[in-house]
């Protein structure tokens, strides 16, 4: 309980256009604890893509890739996020999957699940080298339970650009341990072999976020937001 309280206080402190906002928190008289949320009417990018594959369509490139960089925004602005007293607060959100980000009627794409989901260990280290939660969307230093920073959520950002565009899944296994062998070691396909349309600039953004060396990767999450917004440029100035 006190470490639900402790994160959720810590995530209260984002302030960003991109990122759903905590505008309380507490514990009920029975005991039960709660956060209220902004509301955002809309959809989950997973719900949007799950959509388009029963319906046997796919979502329009330049929708994943202005999805993906807003979502990239909220991360650097909760990966920057101070307290009041302007101290760094060391936010990494370690959930990043399409599940955690919606996208409003208003067009806008908001992050969500900021340090709630650490707090509630629904990802974590565990005894032996376990880990609960979405090993999917982790990074490669995540699944090894090394130390954490920014760039593991450009890492699990990464993954969900590769999947919107493909509309395929890039690391699941048929067990935990697949998964994770896969996320450490398989060979990530260019997703210009699965979706032809990808324009180059954009699988070359995907291949940097995928890097499983964080110094090869971009540096923050607001360098990977602008490498995409600036894939579309190039590739429409050149059309």
């Amino acid at each position: 309980k006190d470490m639900f309280l402790d994160e959720a206080r810590l995530t209260a402190n984002i302030r960003s256009p991109y990122a759903v906002a905590t505008l309380d928190l507490g514990e009920a008289e029975d005991g039960s604890l709660f956060l209220v949320m902004d509301l955002v009417i809309g959809s989950s990018l997973a719900e949007i893509l799950r959509g388009c594959i029963d319906q046997g369509r796919v979502l329009p490139v330049p929708a994943v890739v202005e999805i993906v960089q807003q979502a990239a925004r909220g991360l650097h602005d909760a990966h920057e996020a101070t307290s009041p007293l302007g101290e760094p607060l060391g936010i990494i959100h370690r959930d990043v999957s399409p599940q955690n980000i919606l996208v409003g009627i208003d067009g806008a794409s908001r992050i969500t699940d900021f340090g709630v989901a650490h707090a509630l260990e629904r990802l974590t280290k565990t005894k032996g080298r376990d880990i609960k939660g979405k090993i999917a969307y982790c990074s490669p230093e995540q699944a090894r339970g090394e130390a954490l920073d920014p760039r593991s959520d450009v890492f699990a950002l990464g993954i969900v650009l590769w999947e919107g565009l493909t509309h395929r899944r890039l690391f699941k296994g048929n067990s935990t341990a697949e998964t994770v062998t896969a996320l450490l070691h398989s060979e990530i396909p260019d997703p210009r072999v699965l979706r032809s349309e990808v324009p180059e600039g954009i699988a070359a953004v995907v291949a940097t976020a995928l890097q499983r060396n964080p110094d090869h990767r971009y540096q923050s999450a607001l360098e990977f937001a602008e490498a995409l917004r600036s894939a579309v440029h190039e590739h429409v100035r050149t059309e």
